[in-house]
């Protein structure tokens, strides 16, 4: 395996304190002992250069504050988040030989998964284009979940077509608040409101839950579980209706229907649901997550 070497230079630097978020994630990963690594394997168009590879990984860095994140572990107190406005990553080139650059991808993707990252001294992220004769095929990307979550990431992927739609153009300037904005704020009198008022609507939530969510099963036949598939074009369009009046996200917006159909047909009601990532690989993203776990609730009416 070779090494290039990609130098980057990003608006923005400075130190904050962690976010909630990154200190809810960090206590997840020491309690699940690993770096919670999200993957995304990305097969590559006829044409592309390590040039190309490089230039992508370059932007990525340049674009991002969080992927140019490294933590800070001071004698006393709590880690400290650290933006860098320039540096250096590497871009890791493996040859597949006469192998499947597919398979090749998914060996990477899970060495990077099972690498122990040290989060002051390295980038929160991992890259390698998987080349066959020189010629990249597969490109791999892994980063920590302290970076970004699902909805970030789908974030990054509306970036990357815009930026692939332009023909490398880079997409308008980045408008949302930045990952030492955000800590500053979550500080402030307002974040503060903020953060009481949410943890009383959880409060809520959960003191409505019932202690047994669901009844005992009437039919015990077998297989023991079942998959249900249901083709509905009506709701397709629903979905799009209610993005363009909430601007929500399409997951969002599936993930809340999905509880209020929940709701109606079990009686159970707030309902609340978790999910996790599962391994894959492909467009979407992301793709592997070892112990992603998110939770949701909706009440119907």
């Amino acid at each position: 395996m070779g090494r290039m070497v990609v130098r980057f230079e990003g608006e923005g630097s400075g130190v904050a304190e962690l976010s909630w978020g990154q200190r809810e994630i960090l206590g997840a990963m020491k309690r699940q002992g690993c770096w919670l690594a999200l993957s995304n394997v990305q097969r590559l168009p006829a044409g592309t250069t390590l040039a190309d590879v490089a230039g992508w990984l370059r932007f990525m860095m340049s674009r991002y504050q969080v992927l140019r994140t490294r933590l800070r572990y001071p004698a006393a107190g709590p880690p400290l988040q650290v933006v860098h406005s320039a540096g250096e990553v590497a871009l890791d080139v493996v040859e597949a030989g006469d192998e499947d650059p597919a398979e090749v991808a998914e060996r990477v993707v899970v060495r990077y998964a099972d690498h122990d990252l040290d989060f002051a001294g390295e980038w929160p992220i991992l890259v390698a284009a998987i080349v066959r004769d020189g010629v990249p095929a597969y490109r791999v990307m892994t980063v920590c979940h302290v970076v970004w979550d699902a909805f970030g990431a789908l974030a990054v992927l509306a970036d990357l077509r815009e930026r692939e739609a332009s023909g490398g153009v880079l997409p308008q300037p980045v408008t949302a608040i930045q990952p030492l904005g955000q800590a500053r704020w979550q500080r402030s009198p307002a974040g503060q409101r903020h953060n009481e008022a949410v943890l009383r609507q959880w409060a809520q939530v959960l003191r409505q839950m019932p202690a047994r969510r669901f009844p005992e099963p009437v039919d015990r036949g077998e297989p023991r579980h079942w998959k249900l598939e249901f083709a509905s074009p009506a709701t397709r369009l629903a979905i799009q209706l209610i993005q363009g009046r909430t601007q929500a996200g399409s997951a969002q917006v599936i993930l809340t229907l999905f509880l209020v159909a929940l709701a109606r047909v079990t009686g159970v009601n707030p309902s609340v649901t978790g999910s996790r990532s599962t391994t894959g690989s492909g467009a979407g993203w992301p793709t592997r997550s070892r112990s992603s776990r998110s939770t949701a609730s909706a009440r119907s009416t």
